[in-house]
C-alpha cells in the first residue's frame, strides 16, 4: 500500500498526474485538510473537491489522533509502507518514497 499527502493529492489534481488504479491510504488528518479545503473559493477549491472525488473512489482513510505529518511518519516508517509526496521535509523523515517524474506514476513492486 502506499501513503498519499496533502501536497501530492494537490499537484496530482494541478498536474494530472495519472496514479495506477489501485487502493492508497489517507491518514484522518489529511482527509480533514482536504475536506477543510474544498469549502473555498476558487482553484483550491476545485482541486479539494477533485481529490474528495478520487478519495472516495481509491483510497482508504485510517484514523488517528495526530497532526497529519506525524502521522504520515508513523504510518509509512510502523507498516514500511511508501510514500508519494513533494514535501521534502517528509521525505526525508519517512525511510520509502516514491518519486515522482513527468505526468505519471510507475509502481513497480
Amino acid at each position: 500500500m502506499i501513503v498519499l499527502d496533502t501536497s501530492f493529492l494537490i499537484e496530482m489534481i494541478k498536474r494530472k498526474i495519472s496514479l495506477p488504479n489501485m487502493k492508497y491510504i489517507i491518514p484522518e488528518p489529511v482527509y480533514r485538510e482536504i475536506r477543510a479545503m474544498s469549502k473555498n473559493r476558487g482553484k483550491k477549491g476545485s482541486y479539494a473537491r477533485a481529490i474528495l472525488d478520487f478519495i472516495k473512489r481509491q483510497c482508504y482513510i485510517v484514523p488517528t489522533d495526530l497532526p497529519p505529518d506525524q502521522a504520515i511518519i508513523e504510518l509509512c516508517n510502523k507498516y514500511e509502507l511508501e510514500l508519494l509526496t513533494f514535501d521534502l521535509k517528509l521525505r526525508k523523515a519517512v525511510k520509502r518514497t516514491i518519486h515522482v517524474s513527468g505526468d505519471y506514476v510507475d509502481i513497480e513492486y
